[in-house]
């Protein structure tokens, strides 16, 4: 079934673990982080993340760059 998003709850999930395993050698990677992650794989591309969360298009582009340099 596809989310209203158009992402594939399989993509969700593949993302969910992908970051849990992630997480578990990175004990200190930030939850915030995660969720600015996993809204972009959501809603589809950073800037609908970005306005889903509250914060400007560079932040959550920011966030995201964090996750890739941890």
């Amino acid at each position: 079934a596809m989310r209203p998003s158009g992402i594939r709850k399989s993509n969700v999930f593949d993302s969910i673990v992908h970051i849990s395993l992630y997480m578990g050698m990175r004990r200190d990677l930030d939850l915030a982080l995660v969720r600015a992650f996993l809204t972009v794989v959501e809603s589809g591309g950073v800037t609908r993340a970005a306005a889903a969360l509250g914060m400007s298009q560079a932040a959550a582009s920011q966030q995201i760059k964090r996750i890739r340099l941890s």
